[in-house]
């Protein structure tokens, strides 16, 4: 049995968490002071590119539960960042909209957020910014469930 600190797997996974951590932790300080976390960012984001989506369409998005997309937009609601609203043919169903304070700092915190977290990636060429981007799509496909098939046969 390999060592754990030699490890070629485990060494990969530690640089991906160091990676990670390093620009959630920048991301969380620059959006600390517009009261703002990542993921409500996130939300933002993919909100002012598909308004009207459901819950249920956002947590496909995000990859998490339901249940967990229900608290943050409970939490996004109260701080006016989003609106609920009931879809028209199924009252099961909320659609998701924006409000103008969203909008008006997604104009506001999008672009300088972008440029820092955009200064992790500096260090690496275009070419290996497509290639990080094409291994790390790849990774995800294998660890999407249902996706084995695709990965053996693509």
């Amino acid at each position: 049995m390999r060592d754990r600190f030699t490890d070629p797997t485990m060494h990969l996974l530690r640089r991906l968490w160091h990676v990670y951590n390093n620009i959630l932790r920048e991301g969380q300080r620059f959006l600390r002071r517009y009261r703002l976390t990542p993921i409500q960012l996130d939300v933002i984001t993919l909100l002012s590119n598909a308004e009207g989506i459901t819950q249920q369409e956002l947590s496909k998005h995000l990859l998490t539960t339901k249940s967990n997309i229900t608290s943050l937009i409970d939490r996004m609601e109260r701080k006016g960042l989003v609106e609920r609203h009931i879809d028209a043919y199924d009252k099961r169903c909320y659609r998701l909209f924006l409000t103008q304070k969203s909008k008006h700092l997604l104009e506001c915190v999008l672009p300088e957020y972008k440029k820092r977290i955009s200064q992790f990636f500096s260090t690496l060429s275009e070419r290996e910014r497509k290639q990080l981007q094409s291994l790390l799509k790849r990774l995800e496909r294998s660890l999407t469930p249902g996706k084995e098939s695709e990965m053996a046969t693509g």
